[in-house]
């Protein structure tokens, strides 16, 4: 895949976001809502119906580790199937709207195409910061003391990673890129811009938790820039077809209206005398004539017939005129 402008970060991408919630605030504020109550209906019935085949099971006699653990895992694998579908239905409706389309509540159920595909990503995505968080956490093992430490750096490396994986998604949800594809040309695009990369997605994260730190309800105007802004940026480093780029609305340069105009010097002509009319020169107003030819008229010695130019046989009665 080729990028059709330069990859480096743009930090007006932020403020492009944000015209994109303006545009339409209703839409993404309901989407959220409906995303969080789809989650609490998948969830309450996996726990119903866990503790009471295990309350079955054990004659009424509850254990906890067993099924703390066993509800545990049901409900991880249900927000990871669920939270890759709507994550999808996200993607999508930003990249509409980047593109400049309308948008609307159903587009959170429009990712069902590339659901899979996104599942694959998140699960390789959660695999990744696990391994890191394991590695940075080492310490922790052998010094309790450290953990409060490691668990800050593995969070912050975490977010970091986000960086170089800005465009991942959105080449999933726009061009249905496989995994492992849109992972490469991501991180193959943004190396050169690693560390600035890393530095936007921890910009992004803060933006993300200002909603909750400012006011709870504040999350549902900032949740929206995780999908957002890597639409605006996926749109001007990649395109979007129809779809106008940062590059198009910078301001062009200014035409040089001031510059000096080369001067024309004209034939100066002073005033006429008092009470006679205003007479052109004649310089002016006859145009330059070619030279005339210097050659004079000849007769035909057999004719008489009059020739304009020298010529070797008359014109008139053919006659050689060369020895006549």
């Amino acid at each position: 895949m080729q990028q059709e402008n330069a990859p480096g970060v743009r930090w007006e991408w932020i403020g492009e976001a944000w015209k994109l919630f303006t545009n339409a605030p209703a839409t993404w504020i309901f989407m959220q809502l409906i995303a969080i109550a789809l989650v609490f209906i998948a969830i309450v019935p996996i726990v119903i119906v866990i503790g009471g085949f295990s309350a079955i099971a054990l004659g009424g006699r509850f254990d906890a580790s067993p099924l703390a653990l066993l509800m545990t895992l049901v409900i991880l694998l249900a927000i990871l199937l669920g939270g890759a579908f709507l994550t999808s239905g996200f993607y999508r409706a930003a990249i509409r709207q980047a593109r400049g389309e309308a948008i609307s509540v159903s587009d959170l159920f429009s990712g069902g195409d590339v659901f899979m595909s996104v599942l694959g990503y998140l699960i390789l995505l959660s695999i990744a910061e696990a391994v890191i968080g394991v590695i940075i956490g080492i310490p922790s093992y052998i010094v309790d003391a450290f953990r409060p430490l490691t668990d800050i750096a593995s969070r912050l490396v975490g977010v970091m990673i986000a960086g170089p994986l800005l465009f991942a998604i959105p080449q999933i949800v726009d061009r249905r890129a496989g995994v492992i594809e849109s992972i490469r040309a991501s991180v193959k695009l943004t190396q050169p811009y690693l560390l600035t990369y890393m530095l936007f997605a921890v910009v992004m994260a803060l933006l993300g938790v200002s909603g909750v730190v400012g006011c709870v309800v504040g999350v549902f105007v900032t949740a929206p820039f995780g999908f957002t802004i890597p639409a605006v940026a996926y749109r001007d480093v990649f395109g979007l077809q129809g779809a106008q780029t940062y590059d198009q609305f910078m301001t062009p340069a200014q035409p040089p209206y001031y510059a000096a105009q080369p001067q024309v010097e004209t034939p100066y002509s002073p005033a006429p005398p008092q009470g006679q009319p205003w007479s052109t020169p004649a310089s002016a107003s006859t145009p330059p004539q070619p030279p005339q030819s210097e050659s004079t008229a000849h007769t035909c010695p057999h004719c008489g017939a009059t020739l304009t130019r020298m010529l070797n046989f008359c014109n008139q009665c053919g006659r050689p005129l060369r020895g006549a």
